[in-house]
């Protein structure tokens, strides 16, 4: 039976993807998802319960009974959790391996929560946790996961279970069954080398958004995150799998590193520019002359950046002083992306940054 079709939505740029400098803090692949708290669990509900799904009619007796022998299990092996918790669990969690993701205090069942509190990252509550929801097996995740990013090479076929935005909705890649798409993907995998792989995805892969590149993504975002997580996790940087059967079909998998920055900026945009605001209606040549008049003034008095993104920018953050949210590669221009590479923090451009959306004086800015 085909499974039921999921939209993702991933954030894809379609940016071009120039050599980046590689410097040591860049394998740091741990980044806060700014929640008080994470966690996993596995729910026994009952009938009378809280949101019973139909197919539950268990007593409550019979549902402590069963968290208390699926407990002793994940006790027993830890690593089997995200597996029992979607092979067992009664909760809408399960299509994602138990993961809830992070929330903040007062979002969840007090004893869910109060239990959640008392553990350390990683470590399973010692007994089931009774909400009105039933029965749960609480392990508390870290809020700062470990980030991942690759490249994938994907053959798709007619019984996927999530369908990736950029992949077409028809097709006769959709029309292949699963034994079909895994004989493309074993067919290929032998030929591919980290080298070549960004143009074995434009001639091969269902999937060729900003030449294959899978996005960040860390364990507990979705289901299809987690298999990914997994695969690629075993990966050295830069390194290729073999054929992974995922949600989306059966992927060959490049590793990329990932990591953030912290910037301020001041946009000069003009009328042909990207996304370019309404009220914008200055010359490319008239935005580039303010954008080298900026420049030049924030160089002779670097205190005075915040002032002018305020008077003059025309980017979203012109009222914040042009002070950017901390961002991750891949997804600003690639010039603006190539020139905060050889800035040092508190470092200024020296001429504007041309790209698609308009002229940027940039200033890197410290993660702290």
């Amino acid at each position: 039976m085909k499974a039921r079709i999921i939209w993702v939505a991933f954030l894809w740029l379609a940016m071009s993807h120039a050599a980046w400098g590689t410097t040591p803090d860049q394998s740091d692949q741990y980044f806060p998802i700014h929640k008080t708290y994470a966690a996993s669990h596995i729910l026994i509900s009952y009938f009378g319960a809280d949101k019973r799904p139909e197919h539950v009619h268990r007593n409550k007796a019979e549902a402590k009974a069963r968290a208390e022998e699926l407990l002793a299990k994940v006790l027993a092996d830890p690593s089997s959790f995200e597996r029992i918790a979607a092979a067992e669990s009664d909760g809408p969690s399960a299509a994602n391996d138990g993961y809830l993701g992070g929330f903040n205090r007062g979002s969840m069942a007090p004893a869910f929560e109060k239990a959640v509190r008392k553990l350390e990252d990683g470590a399973i509550f010692h007994k089931p946790v009774k909400t009105g929801f039933g029965y749960h097996i609480v392990r508390r995740n870290s809020v700062t996961p470990k980030h991942f990013c690759a490249r994938i090479i994907l053959f798709t076929h007619k019984d996927i279970a999530v369908h990736l935005k950029s992949v077409a909705a028809t097709g006769a890649h959709l029309r292949r069954s699963p034994e079909e798409a895994k004989a493309l993907a074993e067919a290929l995998a032998p030929k591919v080398t980290a080298d070549n792989f960004e143009t074995l995805v434009t001639e091969h892969s269902d999937f060729r958004a900003v030449n294959g590149r899978f996005g960040i993504f860390h364990r507990g975002k979705n289901a299809l995150a987690n298999t990914m997580a997994q695969a690629v996790d075993a990966l050295p940087y830069d390194g290729v799998s073999g054929v992974v059967e995922t949600q989306a079909g059966y992927a060959i998998i490049k590793r990329l590193k990932v990591y953030k920055r912290a910037t301020s900026d001041i946009l000069i945009s003009h009328i042909s520019a990207q996304g370019a605001p309404t009220q914008v209606t200055r010359s490319r040549a008239e935005a580039e002359a303010l954008a080298r008049e900026i420049n030049q003034k924030v160089l002779a008095d670097p205190a005075s950046f915040e002032a002018l993104a305020r008077e003059h920018s025309d980017g979203i953050f012109a009222f914040r002083g042009g002070s950017q949210l901390p961002w991750f590669r891949d997804t600003k221009f690639s010039a603006y992306e190539r020139v905060v590479e050889t800035l040092q923090v508190g470092a200024l451009t020296t001429e504007p940054v041309e790209t698609p959306g308009g002229f940027f004086i940039v200033r890197r800015e410290s993660l702290d």
